[in-house]
Order: C-alpha cells, then structure tokens, then sequence
C-alpha cells in the first residue's frame, strides 16, 4: 500500500512444500507522478444559468481510461471507443440531473457543465486509468444564486426613486407655502386700502414675526404701521 518509487523491483514468492517447491517472481515498476499530477483540490465558482470547464490538465492516451464522478456518481466517461455520456439514472439514486447539459473533450478529458444550477453545486473528481498508472483530480465547484445581484440592484434603484419621490413631495409642499403666504399677504394689504405696496420677502418673515408676538404689542405695530402709511399718502 501507499506505493513509491522505492517500491520499483523484482518480488519473489517461493512455495515450499514437502513434496515439490515452486517460484513466482513479478516485476513491479511505479512511476513517479509530478506534483502538478497528484490529487489538488481545484475550486471552481460561477453564478447560476452560466457554464463552468473543469480541465484536469492532461492528454488523453489511446488506452487510458478516464471517468468523471459527481459526488462518487458515474456521470461521463471516455474510454477507447467514442466517448459517451453516462447520466445519474444509470445508477439506483439517479434524477438525470445533467441530460443533455454535458460536454467532453476526448483528446483533453474536460468537461464543460452548461446551463448551471444551484444543484450542481458539490465536488467533481475525474479518474485517469491506464497500464502503468491511475492519477484522481478533484474539483469542487459553487454555484451562486444569480438572483442576488439583481436584488441588491433593484433595492438601490427603489432607494433612489424614494429619496427623488421625497425631495419632490418636500419642493412641492414648500412651494405651496410661500404662495399661500403671498396670497394671505395681498389679501391682507388690499383689506387695508394699500395698493401699489407689496412686501419683499424680508417683510414677509418681518409680518411673521409680528404675528407671533404677543396680541397688545402686535396692536400697537399694527397702529404704527398704519399711521406711518397714512402720512406718507
């Protein structure tokens, strides 16, 4: 178990009996994988409807075996013959999740997943066979909800649209004062005989104050005001 290098030679079995012996002998050869070639842990991440390639990186050879797995179920493989495409009803627990959604490479061994959706999310291990060697890549892959920006957009735009709708509700509500303040302010001057005269805003806040103030000394303004005008007609 767990083979190295090391491990490469010539193994002898010798059965010894009482009668007669014999001998096996095997030639055991391990070749050494590259780092690049041994078992990482890929991560992949793409947002729902889009596709995703998963590419272990490597050649096909003619008699190697390759064979894509979904959460230990047997979805594609390429062997010698044309590849073909194993979907999950082939095994006791499948639902055909991936029909018609798959794509193989068969010089490359990749698979390209189109159409993705939130189910597809989990851990994809491709298994490389040959003569001499077995090689596992792994790929875990996470699809995200694609309805999450676009709700994080449309809360941004109906934020926008409040404030403007506020500002709008806010102009409109002081516009509406100043011209009822201005009305109120004629009609007050043409009950008093004035004509000619209109107050400029600085009167207007003057008048304001006047009103506010208590009903004895708004009397004696008001008087004042008056007699000021006559003398000046």
């Amino acid at each position: 178990m767990n083979i190295n290098t090391t491990d490469t030679g010539l193994y002898e079995l010798k059965i010894i009996s009482i009668r007669s012996s014999s001998e096996k002998t095997f030639s055991v050869t391990v070749h050494d994988v590259p780092a690049a070639e041994q078992d990482e842990m890929k991560r992949k991440s793409v947002k729902e409807g889009e596709s995703v390639t998963l590419d272990p990186g490597v050649m096909k050879n003619q008699n190697d075996l390759m064979t894509w797995h979904f959460n230990d179920l047997c979805i594609a493989e390429i062997s010698e013959e044309p590849g073909k495409i194993c979907t999950d009803v082939q095994s006791k627990d499948g639902d055909e999740r991936f029909r018609n959604r798959l794509e193989l490479d068969h010089q490359t061994g990749s698979l390209t997943i189109t159409n993705t959706t939130i189910t597809d999310s989990g851990v994809y291990k491709l298994q490389i066979n040959s003569s001499s060697f077995s090689i596992i890549r792994s790929f875990s892959v996470t699809v995200t909800d694609s309805c999450l920006s676009s709700a994080a957009v449309a809360g941004i735009c109906a934020a926008v649209v409040g404030v403007l709708m506020l500002m709008a509700i806010y102009l409109y509500l002081l516009h509406c004062l100043v011209k009822r303040i201005n009305t109120r302010m004629k009609h007050s001057d043409q009950a008093n005989g004035v004509n000619g005269w209109w107050p400029n805003q600085s009167d207007i806040l003057l008048m304001d104050d006047v009103r506010k103030m208590p009903f004895n000394h708004t009397d004696t303004l008001v008087m004042n005001t008056t007699n000021d005008l006559s003398s000046n007609h």
